[in-house]
């Protein structure tokens, strides 16, 4: 490109009629256009620091933290919480045995343990679970490995690499038994169970006997997502767990880190999401069961969308689509798979765009759109709809492919915004490929700024231009596009520089 500066000045009315007829141009009438906003591809921006803290010290092991992004939700209000004495149904003669490790009682997990199901939690399936010595469950594939972590002692600076996870006892503990694991019932309604036997905390593991220990369990259905964790003391607690062993943590953490933990161990504990208590005490009644039930399941049915459409215009992409209903509903993403390529990436989301924004939980439902106008006509593009939930689950609603419009005949329209300072964006059409100069006159009729584009391809352009080096006033700018069949267009807008 090629840029021409010259000198200009302030002249008065009366010149300014006079430079009108000294430019002689030739211009062609031409409708104004309102400029749309960008639209910025951005994420979820928010970032927690880990803070791993209650870990004993083991020569030649090593625990690595990693930083995760944490998006702030009260996760207590996405399920149903109750505290009931209840039945502890051991599994350890039916059940299959965890099958060690390098150590397996102590700091062990057991890999890729088979649910039996898909088991949904935040919304999102999954068949495996990685167990842990110390008291926890992850639903990470890739989390953990023997003897890799300890005990966290908080849910809220858990390690990344265990999220998702479930903590019936997250503490430092040694187990006597065994970890075991069992599938029962048959589908819809399924259970997983996964029980520690006989764990003490670690300072104890000497001194407390068997009848003193504890065991617990997880329990997943498969036809509700419901998550109970359920426990059998023995009958001196305080001999198998005293402040050594401290902290220790109940509940349960998302994908995103959000967490919902227990306060204590009694059928009069409570929850919360931004806040954690030393749960260790008091000592459990005989099948206390803690029972964690999502209000949302299967977040396939969270909400009903209908009516999706795409529909182009020159140089823009309008998506649209209507919602019967939702269900903890945040909002809406959009990604976008350009030509010639075989992935799609995010150009809008819910979290920086108003109209992608959710109605939460609602029974009417709307109606939702969004114009993409950073296309090229002529060219096909697909578009991916996901729905978001407020926890976080992502599910693909939709995908619609459009072919961008292309002008069918040439055309410049109103610059935006005029007036402007310092920058201003001209619109044009071009029908086919074509030559294109674009020209900056001064009421005078002096040509203080050329930019030449080349040869742009048939389609719509948005144009920036920056004029801040030029004084106030009045300006005129032409378009003149010559096509490769020869035929030449050009067309003068008048603009306004204000400082």
């Amino acid at each position: 490109m090629r840029f021409l500066y010259r000198n200009t000045f302030w002249v008065a009315v009366i010149l300014f009629v006079t430079s009108i007829d000294a430019l002689a141009f030739a211009s062609n009438t031409s409708s104004n256009a309102q400029g749309r906003s960008d639209v910025n591809s951005l994420g979820r921006k928010a970032v927690a620091s880990a803070n791993h803290s209650g870990h004993k010290t083991h020569p030649g092991r090593v625990s690595v933290l990693k930083s995760r992004p944490h998006v702030p939700l009260d996760l207590s209000s996405e399920f149903n919480f109750t505290a009931t004495n209840g039945t502890f149904n051991t599994i350890s003669s039916t059940g299959t045995e965890y099958d060690g490790g390098s150590f397996d009682h102590d700091e062990g997990t057991e890999i890729g343990i088979p649910i039996g199901f898909t088991f949904y939690f935040g919304g999102n399936p999954y068949s495996t679970v990685n167990a842990a010595s110390n008291g926890w469950l992850s639903f990470n594939p890739s989390s953990l490995g023997d003897g890799g972590f300890y005990f966290t002692g908080t849910l809220s600076g858990a390690d990344a690499s265990m999220l998702p996870f479930l903590a019936p006892l997250d503490a430092d503990l040694y187990i006597n038994g065994s970890i075991f694991y069992e599938t029962d019932g048959s589908a819809p309604n399924r259970t997983f169970t996964v029980e520690w036997d006989h764990v003490v905390g670690y300072g104890n593991s000497d001194s407390a006997t068997a009848s003193d220990q504890l065991s617990f369990q997880v329990i997943m259905y498969e036809a509700t997502g419901e998550i109970q964790f359920v426990y059998t003391p023995g009958p001196d607690y305080a001999v198998a767990f005293n402040t050594e062993d401290s902290p220790s943590t109940l509940g349960i953490v998302d994908s995103l880190g959000n967490y919902i933990a227990v306060s204590d161990m009694s059928t009069s504990a409570t929850v919360s999401s931004s806040g954690e208590n030393d749960a260790i005490s008091p000592p459990p009644s005989e099948g206390l069961t803690f029972s964690f039930t999502p209000l949302v399941y299967d977040y396939s049915l969270a909400v009903q969308a209908t009516d999706f459409i795409a529909t182009p215009d020159i140089g823009s992409v309008t998506l649209s689509w209507k919602t019967q209903s939702e269900i903890k509903n945040a909002g809406f993403n959009i990604l976008r798979e350009d030509p010639g390529m075989s992935s799609f990436k995010m150009i809008a989301s819910y979290s920086n765009t108003e109209n992608l924004k959710g109605l939460g939980t609602s029974t009417s439902g709307r109606v939702y759109s969004f114009t993409d106008d950073k296309v090229t006509s002529g060219s096909t593009y697909s578009y991916r709809i996901q729905s978001v939930s407020t926890s976080g689950a992502v599910k693909d609603l939709n995908t619609l492919t459009a072919i961008v419009d292309v002008p069918q005949s040439y055309a410049l329209y109103q610059n935006y915004p005029n007036p402007f300072n310092p920058a201003t964006t001209i619109r044009f059409d071009l029908k086919e490929a074509s030559t294109v100069t674009l020209e900056i006159y001064n009421v005078l009729g002096q040509r203080v700024m050329e930019q030449e584009y080349g040869t742009m391809n048939a389609g719509r352009y948005n144009e920036s231009i920056s004029m801040g080096r030029f004084s106030s006033g009045v300006y005129y700018y032409r378009i003149s596009a010559v096509g490769n069949d020869g035929q030449k267009f050009t067309s003068v807008k008048k603009l306004v520089m204000m400082k």
